[in-house]
């Protein structure tokens, strides 16, 4: 699972492994839309899943297919990026 897999709990908050998290994309049952959220969750912590490399993602690319939910946590999650 990928919280077992990537995240180190720490107190307060909690620590992604992103190395770890940008090769689940190629090994798991994820949904497509999980595999595109995920892939942006790497791609702003920049680190791109394996298959990605050399590969040139556009926005239109990243968001294409995406559900209202999902650009919403994205926004939030650039947000919170152009925000530190």
């Amino acid at each position: 699972e990928f919280r077992q897999a990537c995240i180190t709990q720490a107190d307060p908050g909690a620590w992604v492994d992103w190395d770890t998290a940008a090769e689940i994309p190629d090994h798991s049952p994820f949904s497509s839309g999980e595999k595109q959220i995920l892939r942006i969750a790497c791609s702003l912590a920049g680190t791109l899943p394996e298959e990605d490399i050399g590969t040139e993602w556009t926005l239109d690319e990243m968001f294409w297919g995406l559900d209202d939910d999902n650009i919403a946590v994205v926004e939030a999650a650039l947000r919170i990026l152009l925000d530190r």
